[in-house]
């Protein structure tokens, strides 16, 4: 599951490089980001009109929005880790327990103890700090702070805290409802985003979907991490349909018993692997899903037959 999720194209791109790595322009303001039920903002010398964010992250801006997470962002060289990794994602990023708080660090040097970014959540988990170090980029505040995987990685921790986790799917609505088809890479989820498209459904992300388990029922929200659909949709709705997709000539439908099904949909989601906590959460989450909403595996055609069946079942 972790070496698929890391295989995604950032959502940023540099455009202009500053000699000596300074920061230049930039005044202290507030960045925020919401994705599903919870919302990351970004505090300090930032300068985000040089970041160049996809035309599905600039749909999930919420400026005005309470977060359920501050960062203060400061620039400057980082300093060793306190003690050995509670979990690591080969040289990607490492997590690190400081008693009730968490240190997440980024582009870790073994040797020099430095890494590109450290992440530093307090024991309440509703601030932190994130400090970029100056000497690893060359041009600093042209790089957009929450750059892969970090967005993703603070997602995945603050989801589990609101009964949501991210799944890998292609998430639709259609006449106020929505349906989920669960599937790895290449199982036909960018077609069917297509598909349901042309039906008239608005398409939430053809790769990457919130679920969430609130009081008031299950949802699925969309995110700004695609695959090869960028038109997504900024509306979350109530999931009435969770299907598992399989490829076949003929459209077939095999219902799953909520235990076998929550255990389908675990292997196809990114939970919080780094947080025993968050795990159980997100193992809750899963099973009361499964429980409220209709699962099963659903063998798609490349055609409009699938989406037929869905459609009047």
């Amino acid at each position: 599951m972790w070496s698929e999720s890391i295989e995604r194209r950032n959502p940023v791109s540099s455009r202009s490089v500053i000699a000596g790595g300074r920061v230049a322009n930039s005044t202290p303001q507030r960045f925020v980001l919401r994705i599903g039920p919870s919302c990351i903002a970004i505090k300090g010398c930032l300068d985000p009109g040089r970041w160049v964010l996809d035309l599905a992250h600039n749909r999930f801006l919420c400026p005005t929005t309470q977060p359920d997470l501050t960062l203060a962002l400061h620039y400057g060289p980082s300093v060793a880790p306190p003690q050995q990794p509670t979990f690591r994602a080969g040289e990607l990023v490492s997590f690190y327990r400081d008693g009730p708080s968490w240190i997440i660090r980024l582009g870790e040097d073994g040797a020099s103890g430095r890494a590109d970014r450290v992440v530093t959540l307090d024991a309440s988990g509703n601030t932190g700090t994130l400090v970029m170090d100056v000497g690893e980029c060359p041009d600093i505040a042209a790089m957009y702070p929450l750059e892969y995987p970090l967005e993703d990685i603070l997602f995945r921790h603050l989801l589990s805290d609101r009964d949501a986790l991210l799944v890998h799917a292609c998430g639709v609505a259609w006449q106020g409802q929505g349906y989920l088809f669960v599937g790895s890479s290449g199982s036909g989820k960018s077609t069917t985003a297509r598909l349901w498209k042309s039906a008239g459904a608005a398409i939430l992300n053809d790769d990457r979907v919130v679920l969430e388990a609130s009081p008031e029922g299950v949802s699925i929200h969309p995110t700004p991490w695609f695959g090869d659909y960028p038109d997504v949709s900024a509306e979350a709705v109530p999931l009435a349909g969770l299907f598992l997709l399989r490829k076949g000539s003929e459209v077939t439908f095999e219902p799953i018993r909520p235990a076998r099904a929550a255990a389908l949909l675990f292997a196809k989601s990114f939970p919080p692997l780094w947080d025993p906590e968050r795990m159980a959460r997100t193992l809750e989450t899963l099973d009361l899903v499964c429980q409220e909403v209709p699962c099963g595996w659903l063998t798609a055609p490349p055609d409009q037959r699938a989406v037929a069946w869905v459609q009047a079942h």
